[in-house]
């Protein structure tokens, strides 16, 4: 029987963090029951510190010959090196829409058994959760409202699902298809993975909390992006944290409004119609209850409290003021 490799490739948004965390500080059980969560990042001593394998995967989307040749080495001699039968990879990255990705796994297929886990969200509920990611990570500076953002060529091009997974299934590889909001309705994220993976003889232990902020916050950071003000995001996080919890306002979520969101579902049709075919996820159809048109800026009264929250609830300075330097604002040069 052929040793297997397992490829989670995310998809973003779908309690990836939760997964890889869990494989990571459980390497241990899962290297007693036959099963290789491979070094990763920080293990190498690289520059990324993380529990994922982001370095492979960026090696994967770069696509150039002879760093793909040495990571690929690297990872099967490893693999061998290990004695298990089986091996996971975790990246989201390699969900992306960049067939370099599935080509990386491509020579493994005649050796050994490739099984691809990907877990997915309706297009619509994606494109507002990833948005919402991308705002607060300051290095990205996005300044695009949502309209301007779900209609962007980078982001249409991650929403056709049925066709990024067929380059999965063509290496050929076992692809399992995920609903993720079905998964987390049905019970433990941690116990449909190990479903999904075959390792059901493991139990992952599901330690983290990572819970997406208010979009009020979102809409703000990015009207200061915009307005290229230089910030601390943490802290202007954190503030928002503080408002939500003396706030008696329900938390935004949604900000594509009905137009917008039923013209995108619209668009994913026919994608998702041989996403269902062929994959056998199929999205709950039900809309949520929102205004017609979009949220595309924040509450002017809301950006002035989370500035003011932000600015007064940092650290004490040496005079023993409230804020400090890393809670500033000021213009980007």
């Amino acid at each position: 029987m052929k040793k297997r490799i397992v490829v989670h490739i995310g998809t973003h948004k779908t309690g990836t963090t939760s997964i890889q965390r869990a494989l990571y500080e459980q390497r241990a059980d899962l290297s007693a029951a036959g099963i290789l969560y491979p070094r990763t990042d920080r293990d190498r001593g690289d520059r990324l510190s993380l529990r994922k394998h982001g370095e492979l995967s960026a090696v994967a989307r770069r696509g150039r010959p002879q760093a793909v040749e040495r990571e690929r080495t690297a990872l099967i001699e490893e693999f061998e090196a290990s004695g298990a039968t089986t091996m996971i990879v975790s990246e989201e990255g390699l969900s992306g829409p960049n067939p370099n990705c599935a080509e990386f796994f491509k020579p493994l297929a005649e050796t050994y058994a490739l099984e691809v886990v990907c877990y997915l969200r309706r297009q619509d509920i994606f494109v507002e959760s990833f948005f919402n990611q991308v705002v607060k990570r300051a290095e990205r500076e996005l300044s695009q409202d949502i309209i301007e953002y779900t209609n962007s060529e980078r982001t249409r091009s991650r929403l056709d699902y049925h066709g990024i997974l067929c380059w999965w299934r063509d290496l050929p590889a076992k692809v399992t298809a995920l609903d993720f909001a079905a998964e987390v309705k049905r019970g433990s994220l941690m116990d449909s993975f190990t479903r999904a993976a075959n390792i059901e003889s493991v139990r992952l232990v599901d330690t983290q909390a990572n819970t997406s902020p208010d979009m009020r916050v979102i809409l703000a950071m990015m009207a200061m992006n915009k307005a290229g003000l230089d910030y601390n995001e943490k802290a202007v996080l954190r503030a928002g944290q503080r408002l939500a919890e003396k706030s008696a306002l329900k938390p935004l979520k949604l900000l594509l409004g009905q137009r917008a969101r039923a013209a995108l579902l619209a668009d994913c049709a026919d994608s998702n119609a041989r996403l269902a075919a062929d994959f056998g996820v199929q999205f709950d159809s039900r809309l949520p209850e929102e205004d017609e048109a979009p949220v595309l800026g924040p509450d002017l009264d809301y950006l002035l409290n989370l500035l003011g929250s932000a600015t007064l609830g940092g650290k004490q300075g040496a005079d023993g003021q409230a804020g400090g330097a890393d809670d500033g604002f000021r213009k980007r040069a």
